[in-house]
């Protein structure tokens, strides 16, 4: 639907992201932060078969991505790698930081999956920066040197990740029913974002209706 399709350029900085990570349907995905990317990162890198874990520190949020057929569990800022590790004791092939927020990169690595000392073939962790940072951002050396961490930046998007979006909702291969509720008004503007902005309730984005049906 055209209500539907306004997500497009949304999911598709996702699906850039997810292209970038590769998950596999036997991997396992921790998202960290599921305010709008992090919400449509969870559901983009589902769409693969990865089993895929949402963490968030209110309550609302998980409960939106539970609500979408997704695994999500709520945190302490300080406690989420604890939080998804209780989830996946081994840990996580990919994590997406959705958040933007100093110390997450702390807690990505920690919830990492550390890569064996044998000769198994195997592809270390990868850890997919989605949220967009404003200042420089820290790594923890030693927990990233243990993981062979492989750190990803996604920029944007590409002409192909948004007819890609558009072909796999056409599919039903991904769902984004639930993300958006009714369209406002225009002049309903200013409180919508204010509520944004506080992060007040379970509104994750929303849509403007500017011209009759």
């Amino acid at each position: 639907s055209l209500h539907t399709a306004v997500l497009t350029k949304l999911a598709a900085i996702c699906l850039r992201g997810a292209k970038m990570s590769r998950p596999l349907p036997w991997e396992t995905v921790a998202v960290i932060g599921l305010g709008t990317v992090g919400h449509l990162a969870a559901r983009v890198h589902a769409v693969s078969g990865a089993r895929v874990i949402g963490v968030d520190t209110l309550p609302a949020r998980a409960d939106a991505l539970r609500r979408a057929g997704i695994e999500a569990v709520v945190a302490a800022p300080d406690s989420i790698a604890k939080a998804v590790r209780a989830v996946l004791p081994n840990g996580a092939d990919i994590v997406v930081d959705a958040t933007g927020f100093d110390g997450a990169a702390n807690q990505a690595a920690l919830i990492a999956r550390e890569t064996g000392r044998d000769d198994t073939p195997e592809v270390p962790a990868r850890y997919l920066v989605q949220g967009s940072y404003p200042e420089s951002v820290a790594f923890p050396y030693i927990p990233a040197f243990h993981r062979e961490l492989t750190v990803l930046f996604s920029r944007d998007t590409r002409p192909q990740d948004l007819r890609d979006v558009l072909d796999l909702l056409r599919r039903g291969k991904l769902n984004l029913q639930g993300v958006l509720g009714q369209p406002f008004a225009p002049t309903d503007a200013p409180q919508v974002y204010a509520d944004l902005q506080a992060r007040k309730g379970d509104l994750l984005t929303a849509a403007f209706q500017w011209s009759p049906e």
